[in-house]
């Protein structure tokens, strides 16, 4: 069957038409060629992120390792997948990832801020009362997270929340 040039401009035009309205309300539109004539039909697309190369645990993740692929069916898995890019810019993979497969949440984490061993500044804060000291991390922490300390001097133990600069805040505020 030969198709008239002006019907192909038509279609061509429409299709771009639905498509450019569709995609930013996240519809996606196909077209599909059945028996000699132009259908066009609207599917869901969810979209989900895959990583382009393999990642190994404690790399950085950055966005040119990264890609969006638009899925049709819904995701059958028993773990929550990333959909975003911003998602995971700046995190660090806790386990491998394999290229063109789903990226599981809880396969990255934050990168830390704190390493076990190496000395930090620790401030102890009770009401208006504020004491800074050297603290001994022993394990390693990112922002926002809890970990115990050991006094450089005294040895005590305590707990402690790590802040975005790379130092401890501990006691009652």
């Amino acid at each position: 069957m030969i198709w008239h040039p002006s019907y192909l401009e038509t279609c061509d035009r429409v299709m771009r038409r639905l498509i450019h309205h569709s995609l930013f309300k996240g519809i996606l539109i196909l077209p599909l060629v059945l028996s000699g004539g132009l259908i066009s039909a609207a599917i869901a697309a969810e979209q989900v992120i895959v990583s382009k190369r393999t990642i190994y645990p404690g790399e950085q993740i950055l966005r040119e390792d990264l890609k969006a692929v638009a899925i049709r069916k819904k995701i059958r898995v028993a773990y929550r997948v990333v959909r975003r890019m911003d998602q995971l810019e700046g995190l660090v993979a806790n386990r491998t990832i394999l290229p063109g497969r789903y990226i599981p949440a809880n396969s990255v984490r934050a990168a830390h801020v704190v390493k076990a061993g190496e000395p930090i500044r620790v401030v102890l804060r009770s009401g208006a009362l504020a004491i800074s000291m050297v603290g001994i991390p022993l394990t390693n922490g990112s922002v926002g997270q809890v970990i115990r300390i050991r006094n450089a001097s005294s040895g005590k133990v305590f707990s402690g929340l790590v802040l975005d600069d790379g130092s401890v805040v501990a006691g009652a505020t």
